[in-house]
């Protein structure tokens, strides 16, 4: 029997690396990505980026498949837990802050575009009501979706930090 566990726990452990590899291929994806789009700003588009990318995104699926039949799971390949696994609360405090960042940028984004609606005088068909209400409501939205992600990072601070002086988990 111990050596049947011992077995298992092997095939586990080989089975990670088709997980981490998928991880690696898709940070190649997402340099790959960042790459079309900063050189489009300087009108260069490299003509092998999309046959690339379909390429590492097919890859990707098939080389996590492995994975997911041992690991009985879905696909997901999370470039945070695979470079902080460890590290739990710095992982989850990371992806709030991250959230935060990015609705932040979409409301930064965003107000151009509705002077753009406002400006042009767009009204809906059938109600006749300005265009730019409807798209003003993706900031207040991405707004309150930052509050929320900075309620649950300060929430994340205070348990971490009570649960620390009590002495209890986290």
């Amino acid at each position: 029997m111990k050596a049947l566990s011992k077995i298992i726990d092997g095939l586990n452990k080989f089975y990670r690396i088709f997980y981490y590899l998928a991880g690696f291929i898709l940070m190649g994806l997402l340099a790959v990505s960042c790459f079309v789009v900063v050189s489009r700003q300087f009108r260069f588009s490299p003509i092998w980026s999309d046959e690339l990318q379909r390429f590492m995104m097919v890859a990707m699926v098939f080389i996590a498949i492995p994975y997911m039949a041992s690991s009985k799971s879905f696909l997901v390949v999370d470039l945070a837990d695979i470079f902080f696994h460890k590290k739990k609360k710095l992982h989850d405090m990371m992806i709030i802050i991250g959230e935060i960042i990015f609705l932040a940028l979409l409301i930064y984004l965003i107000f151009p575009c509705i002077q753009i609606v406002r400006n042009t005088r767009t009204f809906s068909t059938a109600l006749a009501l300005p265009m730019a209400y409807m798209y003003a409501l993706m900031p207040m939205s991405f707004f309150f979706g930052a509050v929320a992600m900075a309620k649950n990072l300060l929430e994340r601070f205070v348990i971490s930090r009570n649960a620390s002086d009590t002495g209890e988990a986290v």
